[in-house]
């Protein structure tokens, strides 16, 4: 994750006081800023389509960090913010007339752009009037299914997010959005250079069938889980990390209990564990056949060890009814060491967790193997975030839109991101003695319209007011993907798990749910496989492997 992204900062900006941790999703992450844990199976296109025509990558050529990008994906980190701003679009993209644009938030919808200066000077800078329909998240997709239906579409829209899918996509991107491969494929991107800037391994969700649909918003879409640990409970019960094997983390439970006031972990770790068996990320590819993550032996032992530790006392006895705020409150207060969340909420969580207390000492735990001797393994995300799709329309005006979705994906330590992230000078932030930004209360209003959701640029570690958080996030994201496996169907579309996959994920979160806290045996795994497999799983199975046999054509 970039723990200090902008959508993750924007969406800060909005949260104050609450507490926001990961929320459920199969099995049991979704982040706070709309990244997935694990690579949901959404995005359309496939590994072979995407060699012929994946967008060149230039790397934007900005300020020195003080901590560089590494090749693992590791984002580069500031200590303060660039002293010099640069601008990255030479001339305005638009031609003076109104796009509009549909996009989600988390949060209470931003003023309306009558209201809002930063809103009004980024349409000033675009030279185009940009009205943006803002939708709640839990409506979003609802909202784009009615409009997608309804057949009026809007200029620009967030298609796929959150781990989402429509049902129909391959059929709707061929007929209703932008083919942007003349624009967008190998050198043509340069035309582009914020969307350039993009990593390769963004782009082939945004790919169909050798065709560039979708532009790829990258923030916190190379990471996964995170295990968020209060250090400070550690170094008290004289707890070392790293950890060798998961017998060494049983001893840290242990240690860390004290009855009735602190325990281990708590909230659902099971994707954590998933990981440290070695269970496969999402799907497990062997000579063209797939196996999913529930019917291995690593994922059943992963299974058996949650249960093991509940069935000890060694989690917090409330964690079968803590919800992602609950479960973090939890945590803030010091009531476990470990919870599960992710990368992209990391940001969030060590802010609120120092606000609570001082010496809390944020820390994320490196993976570990089970047995100390296996490599570990850690969940790759699918690389973006969110994907946009451009209304199909003339060359003009589609180039014009890319044009506006150039600008929007700025890089970090540009003028127009300086814009997009904060908002107009001595209005909507100010400027410290080292030329650090900070937000005025307005400013934290006027900088939510969700620009970030339609396109974005790739992260950056910058915390200027949390001391030693980009040095220990870098190093945390290094160790991680260092680890990281990918899912062998990211990037591949099934109709059966469009249509299917929300009841299919949340038969299967309640029935692990019903395991791992004690109310049913391990053995009745075995059942929610079998259920899973009937209830679509097998065709869902199917139609990835044929996806897969046609990518290798």
């Amino acid at each position: 994750m970039t723990a200090a992204n902008p959508m993750c900062r924007r969406d800060f900006l909005r949260l104050g006081g609450v507490a926001l941790a990961g929320a459920a999703a199969l099995p049991w992450v979704l982040d706070a800023c709309g990244g997935t844990a694990a690579p949901a199976s959404t995005a359309v296109g496939s590994a072979s389509a995407k060699g012929s025509v994946l967008p060149a990558y230039v790397p934007f050529q900005g300020p020195k960090p003080d901590l560089a990008a590494l090749p693992n994906g590791t984002p580069p980190g500031f200590l303060n913010y660039p002293q010099h701003a640069v601008k990255s679009v030479a001339s305005p993209p638009g031609k003076g007339g109104a796009i509009n644009a549909l996009a989600f938030t988390l949060f209470a919808p931003p003023p309306p752009v009558d209201q809002n200066p930063a809103w009004q000077q980024v349409n000033k800078e675009l030279n185009a009037t940009v009205s943006m329909t803002v939708v709640p998240v839990a409506d979003y997709f609802t909202r784009v299914a009615a409009t997608i239906a309804g057949g009026d579409l809007p200029d620009i829209f967030v298609m796929s997010a959150l781990g989402s899918t429509i049902q129909g996509e391959p059929q709707f991107l061929q007929q209703s959005a932008a083919d942007l491969t003349p624009y967008l494929a190998g050198d043509g991107i340069k035309a582009y250079p914020n969307l350039a800037n993009l990593p390769s391994y963004v782009w082939p969700s945004a790919i169909f069938g050798g065709h560039i649909y979708k532009v790829p918003s990258p923030v916190g879409g190379r990471t996964g889980p995170a295990l968020h640990t209060k250090q400070k409970l550690l170094d008290d019960a004289g707890v070392n990390v790293p950890f060798k094997n998961i017998d060494e983390f049983t001893q840290a439970l242990k240690a860390l209990r004290i009855p009735g006031k602190q325990y281990g972990i708590g909230w659902n770790p099971l994707q954590w564990f998933q990981q440290v068996f070695g269970a496969p990320n999402d799907w497990q590819e062997q000579g063209g056949k797939l196996t999913k993550d529930i019917e291995t032996p690593e994922f059943k032992a992963a299974v058996a060890y949650v249960r093991s530790i509940w069935d000890q006392q060694l989690m917090h006895p409330d964690s079968p009814g803590l919800n992602r705020s609950t479960g973090a409150q939890a945590w803030y207060r010091g009531e476990y060491a470990f919870l599960l969340n992710a990368f992209t909420a990391w940001q969030f969580a060590w802010t609120s967790a120092v606000a609570q207390d001082p010496a809390f000492k944020p820390r994320i735990t490196p993976v570990f193997s089970h047995d100390g001797t296996s490599p570990p393994v850690y969940y790759l995300g699918t690389g973006a975030s969110s994907l946009s799709v451009i209304k199909k329309s003339t060359p003009d005006r589609e180039q014009e839109l890319l044009g506006v979705l150039n600008y929007i994906a700025a890089p970090f330590g540009t003028t127009e991101q300086l814009l997009l992230t904060y908002g107009v000078k001595d209005v909507d932030f100010t400027v410290d003695a080292k030329g650090n930004p900070h937000s005025t209360k307005k400013g934290t209003a006027d900088v939510s319209v969700p620009w970030y959701r339609l396109a974005n640029y790739p992260d950056v570690l910058f915390a200027p007011d949390l001391a030693d958080f980009v040095q220990v996030t870098h190093q945390a994201e290094n160790d991680a993907l260092s680890h990281g496996i990918p899912s062998p169907v990211a990037g591949l579309y099934s109709k059966t798990y469009a249509e299917k996959s929300a009841v299919l994920n949340q038969q299967l979160t309640d029935g692990l749910a019903q395991i791992v806290f004690g109310r049913q045996p391990v053995s009745s795994l075995d059942g929610l496989v079998q259920s899973w497999r009937s209830g679509g799983g097998d065709q869902i199975r199917a139609e990835y492997q044929q996806a897969l046999q046609n990518s290798t054509k």
